[in-house]
């Protein structure tokens, strides 16, 4: 019989009850894509009257790499969960201008983002799955699902988050994602299997899904929402991730949808 040593991150998963691995820094001014030298070069080319010239952003992230408050301290019975990709954990807008911080100042009640960028419906399940089984039941959970075309790579070291951004980036990126790719039924497949479960894992709570992604909106029939501005991150082709004010009408949309279920 084969037998598999558990270790890394499924050592983690199993027993150490945590959802990700802790970040090198918790209090920074850049992330990821949206990085110095991006900002620099916009400095350059947008408009003078750009948000960004003078509204610096700020990313203030607990011990386990979540901007959110730190776990122990959370109430969790008391709150709504928010799970997603960078969208929701708000790459490009400062603290205040998430999703989950605008959404909780209209609900009056604390909002936990767990977006993590990069991610897609695996972690998202991922999470789901340790937040069910350790932790009291929020009053309300919401899937802000990501595209469908991306996976997590578990190594014994840490869970990589991949996607088309990975093709032709060594062993755990290109030769994994092309084989992943290859038939774009499997990550359909994949993506309604996390939306059943995620159904099941909450049906004894207030549940919605959502998507910025036209596929995954069509795929899982749920609402699609619609970036209406840029954040900071805007690239030389025009893309960047939703700013402060689709945000801000994405946590109006969800507010409208479950204020009168939350008790």
């Amino acid at each position: 019989m084969n037998t598999y040593d558990h270790t890394g991150s499924t050592i983690d998963l199993i027993n150490a009850n945590e959802f990700q691995s802790p970040p090198k820094e918790t209090d920074f001014l850049f992330n990821g894509g949206d990085s110095k030298s991006l900002f620099r070069k916009n400095l350059k080319t947008q408009p003078h009257d750009w948000k960004y010239r003078t509204a610096p952003v700020r990313y203030t992230l607990n011990s386990q790499g979540y901007r959110t408050a730190e776990f122990k301290d959370i109430v969790w019975e008391d709150s709504v969960v928010i799970f997603g990709c960078s969208n929701v954990f708000g790459v490009g807008v400062t603290d205040d201008d998430t999703l989950s911080s605008q959404l909780s100042n209209i609900i009056g009640m604390p909002v936990i983002n767990m977006g993590f960028p990069g991610s897609g419906t695996t972690l998202a399940l991922h999470h789901a799955t340790i937040l069910s089984d350790r932790y009291p039941t929020p009053k309300a959970v919401i899937n802000l699902w990501a595209g469908v075309n991306r996976t997590s790579y578990y190594s014994q070291d840490a869970i990589l988050n991949h996607g088309p951004w990975s093709l032709g980036k060594g062993k755990s990126g290109n030769d994994y994602m092309t084989q992943w790719m290859k038939d774009e039924t499997h990550g359909e497949v994949l993506a309604m299997l996390a939306s059943r479960a995620s159904k099941i894992l909450w049906e004894d709570t207030v549940y919605l899904e959502t998507t910025y992604a036209e596929p995954t909106a069509n795929l899982l029939e749920c609402s699609l929402q619609l970036a209406t501005d840029n954040a900071r991150d805007i690239t030389e082709t025009g893309i960047a991730h939703p700013g402060r004010k689709s945000h801000c009408n994405v946590a109006k949309y969800i507010a409208d949808t479950i204020t009168s279920q939350l008790t």
